[in-house]
């Protein structure tokens, strides 16, 4: 029974013979993980964009880019330390133009005569051009059209193609939102032209759903008073024990749901009216939840009607929160038939009151 499993070379290990096969599976799991991501490696100099010179002269700018092994065995890692200056051939006759390649390509010949290139392919003259295809080994960095007769290539001549990596954990910059990588789901790429983040899913790009917040706690022990009033239908207002709000903010990710909790020792009175207590939960502007209390028909002077109540948002209801900060508040009134009577809502060390905010776990 075998006791250890040999993994072969590692870089750098002294003494071994370097194994191109093993040096490219190591470029692909230590750059990227299990998932063959090629592109540009972003964040460099230049970052190999195709811009003009002059006339029919044009530059593929310094930068590092990883192409995959055509065979599926990892990846090559080429670097350009300089402008690689590249002349396009002569324009077509009239009335026809032609579309050229310009590629990162690495020409593996299992050699000593192996080398890696930028390299313009010639595409082929028409009416309807189109570009010709990818060489084995390589990646796309532009396409260039070449008007007829034209003795010079404007930079709006030349379209980006260029497709985007990063090292392992890293952001992958995006110029455009249209020559997005296929890489590992979850991946993080940056929105260049819009200045945003965003995750690469199985569809394509998606906004971030960030992860559930810690719980919000608010507490109060001290006695809050209940705004009077004299009828029904008076308005709800924030209850404050002592110089504590019942009010906290969190920052929802659009897709998680919230639970509310409330919780009250007692109402209290002077003198005992009947009294309809209500308490409603709000998140910004919105009302969640009313609760409605009896109390005062008794010759009760001291607390009534402790209690708890809680309160979860869901699709059903439609009043899972958006994906933005949202203030949960806890609002009060005492609506009486008689002239308004002075109540509070008991709070006190050993019975506190307080307002709870956390997230629905799936």
């Amino acid at each position: 029974m075998a006791t250890s499993v040999n993994l072969g070379y590692c870089p750098w290990l002294a003494g071994s013979t370097f194994s191109d096969v093993i040096g490219r599976a190591d470029i692909d799991s230590t750059t990227f993980g299990p998932q063959t991501m090629g592109g540009v490696l972003a964040g460099g100099i230049g970052d190999l964009a195709v811009v003009t010179v002059s006339g029919m002269n044009i530059n593929a700018s310094p930068g590092t880019a990883i192409v995959p092994n055509s065979s599926g065995s990892g990846q090559y890692r080429v670097f350009n330390p300089t402008a690689a200056t590249l002349t396009v051939p002569t324009a077509p006759v009239s009335p026809n133009s032609r579309i050229d390649l310009i590629c990162v390509t690495v020409v593996d010949n299992g050699n000593s005569t192996s080398y890696s290139e930028v390299q313009l392919v010639t595409g082929t003259p028409g009416t309807s051009p189109s570009a010709p295809s990818l060489p084995t080994n390589s990646i796309p960095l532009a396409q260039v059209l070449v008007g007829s007769g034209v003795s010079t290539i404007n930079q709006s001549n030349i379209t980006d193609t260029r497709t985007w990596t990063s090292e392992a954990g890293g952001v992958i910059n995006c110029p455009n939102m249209s020559s997005l990588p296929t890489g590992d789901i979850g991946t993080i790429g940056f929105d260049m032209v819009n200045t945003r983040y965003f995750m690469l899913t199985a569809t394509g790009a998606k906004a971030f759903k960030t992860k559930p917040f810690a719980p919000a706690h608010v507490i109060g022990n001290t006695a809050a008073t209940l705004t009077g009033n004299t009828g029904s239908g008076g308005t709800l207002t924030t209850l404050v024990f002592g110089t504590q709000s019942m009010s906290t903010s969190v920052t929802c990710d659009g897709v998680t749901d919230l639970e509310i909790t409330i919780h009250w020792s007692g109402i209290s009175m002077a003198t005992p009216t009947a009294t309809e207590v209500q308490f409603a939960i709000f998140i910004d502007s919105t009302q969640l939840d009313l609760i409605t209390l009896e109390v005062g028909a008794t010759s009760q002077t001291w607390p009534y009607a402790g209690g708890t109540n809680i309160y979860t948002t869901s699709a059903a209801a439609g009043d899972t929160p958006s994906a933005a900060a949202h203030t949960i508040t806890w609002r009060a009134v005492a609506n009486q038939q008689s002239a308004a009577e002075s109540l509070s809502v008991v709070a006190g060390t050993g019975h506190l009151a307080y307002l709870r905010v956390t997230p629905v776990s799936l």
